[in-house]
């Protein structure tokens, strides 16, 4: 089995570093795992450029989708179209990329991906996350220079206050069969042409019509860390800052 990790990086950089040191410190029987990255060419401190060979340098399998500037890119939910379809996994788990990852999720993911309840199914598989306070998440993630590979990361992001949040929220987890999204769903995540209702969902809102769409159901996987950041409402701007 094959499951890819789908996300978009823009100035999550730090982040994304703890992303993908938890993937590397995955335990048990494991599928194949690949991670696709979507961002902008030579953006940010460290760029997705030097993350991408610092990890694939570790073993850790990564496939790039660079965008020249933000004209496609800023559509998350065209990207993650651009990702399906040029995916050859199993199963591909849209997500976002300042989340840590339990050393037993994919082991889990791929027993219960395999089970009959879900090797079959249609609709967007999802389960919950632990967001961070903010304050102690910042001192935690500018302790390292990055690009890094974090020794414990998981333990580290376990150790914070977090409160449990069960929403989906804009997509944090949302895993779908590749070969069922093709077949029944017609191999895009969103359609601009087909979805008369593009104009209202342009940006984050892609992914609710998303769920919308194929339909949804719980899967019991093991719950993420969400690291907590500062957002574009709460200083009324947009925020291009490294996180």
């Amino acid at each position: 089995m094959k499951i890819e990790l789908a996300v978009s990086c823009h100035y999550f950089q730090k982040r994304f570093c703890w992303m993908l040191s938890s993937i590397l410190q995955q335990v048990g029987e494991l599928p194949e795992i690949e991670v696709s990255v979507a961002y902008i060419k030579n953006k940010g401190n460290p760029t997705i450029e030097e993350i991408v060979d610092c990890f694939q340098y570790n073993g850790l399998s990564i496939q790039s989708f660079p965008y020249e500037d933000e004209s496609r890119f800023q559509y998350r939910g065209l990207v993650r179209t651009d990702m399906l379809q040029k995916s050859d996994a199993d199963w591909i788990w849209f997500g976002d990329c300042d989340m840590v990852i339990n050393p037993e999720f994919f082991n889990s993911a791929m027993i219960a991906l395999s089970s009959d309840e879900y090797k079959d199914c249609d609709k967007c598989l999802y389960t919950g996350r632990h967001s961070t306070m903010l304050d102690e998440t910042e001192d935690l993630v500018d302790e390292f220079d990055y690009p890094k590979i974090i020794d414990r990361a998981w333990e580290m992001a376990y150790n914070l206050e977090s409160v449990p949040k069960s929403n989906i929220g804009a997509g944090f987890c949302q895993i779908v069969n590749v070969k069922q999204m093709r077949e029944k769903h017609g191999g895009y995540y969103i359609n601009k042409v087909k979805d008369n209702s593009w104009d209202k969902f342009w940006k984050t809102r892609s992914d609710s019509h998303f769920r919308r769409r194929v339909g949804k159901k719980k899967i019991d996987l093991p719950w993420f860390i969400h690291f907590q950041h500062r957002r574009d409402n709460e200083v009324g701007r947009h925020i291009e800052i490294q996180r």
